[in-house]
């Protein structure tokens, strides 16, 4: 049976990301780290922290960083949290250190609630099939200027 993680033993882990402000690699740690664990094992560490919402990957593969979220993006745990659905908007913003307006906030908010609260919507198939690429707009002229 896995051993169970204490908080103690990631917490190293989190103050050594925050040392870099523009977010940890795995080499990073690594080197930072006084008693650095396995690198297979810091990876393990690593995941459970990004699932708990502690840290932030930033990149894929060998270029993947982690950053510790802002506490804009702690708020937004709570949301995170309760739906099963990743909260994609939380990139978006960290990557861009946007401020929303409160029109901005409201549609995030409801866009991250569960999909079952949400007004079913159709579409006309039409609309769509009559675009060509260069040739035809969805916009009208006044629209698009």
């Amino acid at each position: 049976m896995p051993k169970k993680l204490q908080e103690k033993e990631l917490e190293p882990i989190i103050q050594a990301v925050r040392q870099f402000p523009q977010g940890a690699s795995l080499d990073d740690l690594q080197a930072v780290l006084e008693t650095p664990p396995p690198r297979r094992t810091l990876q393990r560490h690593l995941s459970r922290l990004v699932a708990r919402n502690r840290l932030l990957p930033v990149g894929n593969g060998p270029a993947r960083r982690y950053r510790v979220p802002s506490s804009h993006l702690q708020t937004n745990s709570a949301i995170r949290e309760t739906h099963a659905e990743p909260y994609a908007a939380d990139y978006v913003a960290h990557a861009a250190s946007l401020s929303l307006s409160t029109e901005a906030a409201d549609i995030r908010k409801h866009v991250a609630g569960p999909i079952q609260h949400r007004q079913p919507v159709g579409y006309d198939r039409a609309f769509l099939d009559q675009y060509r690429p260069n040739e035809s707009f969805y916009l009208p002229p006044d629209t698009r200027a």
